[in-house]
């Protein structure tokens, strides 16, 4: 009996504590299981996220997110340099500076100091994340199983902005060993809107 059988073979409640204990003993019989196939067997309402059953979306901590991208990458991405400086406006004095360089042909971006360039990222990241058309903003969203145990099973989606698509998945054993992406925290990286909490 392979392990989905074994699982299958369980009820729910056995499903839920086998799991939680191979996480708690990282004995990882199960970590190997696809993580759409492991969701199932636990329940989770994947059907909130590919867009058949759009009533259960609630039980799913929901997460608007874009990365938040250096000075050299969104020129690479097509931003001109005049239209990144505009962010640095109210700093008028060096505004104006930097508008001369720019006018004299020097290179401006020799002339940005490690704070601009972060203004202007966040900035730039801020902006796709609330502009209307969304086309750079990206969404998780977070299921975890209620248990007994200390130890939560947490499942994670991520989705590719498009409602009812689900570029990928990841199981309680990921949570565990910290390959979730967590948008809350890391601002260094990410930007995050929070869209519901339950």
């Amino acid at each position: 009996m392979n392990n989905i059988e074994k699982l299958k073979s369980m009820s729910l409640e056995d499903r839920i504590k086998t799991i939680e204990y191979d996480l708690t003993s990282k004995n990882d019989i199960y970590i190997e299981v696809q993580p759409q196939i492991l969701a199932q067997l636990l329940e989770v309402p994947l059907d909130a996220i590919n867009g058949e059953n759009p009533a259960d979306w609630y039980k799913w901590a929901t997460w608007n997110y874009v990365e938040i991208l250096s000075v050299d990458q969104l020129i690479k991405n097509g931003y001109q340099i005049i239209d990144l400086i505009e962010f640095l406006k109210e700093k008028t004095e060096r505004y104006e500076f930097l508008l001369l360089q720019l006018d004299k042909g020097n290179d401006v971006m020799i002339e940005l100091s490690s704070e601009e360039k972060n203004i202007i990222a966040i900035a730039i990241a801020d902006s796709n994340l609330n502009s209307l058309d969304g086309d750079s903003c990206k969404q998780i969203a977070t299921y975890c199983i209620n248990s007994k145990s200390s130890f939560p099973l947490f499942f994670q989606a991520s989705l590719n902005g498009e409602y009812g698509t689900m570029d990928s998945l990841k199981t309680p054993f990921d949570y565990r060993d910290g390959s979730f992406l967590d948008v809350e925290v890391n601002l260094q990286k990410y930007l995050s809107n929070f869209l519901n909490d339950n």
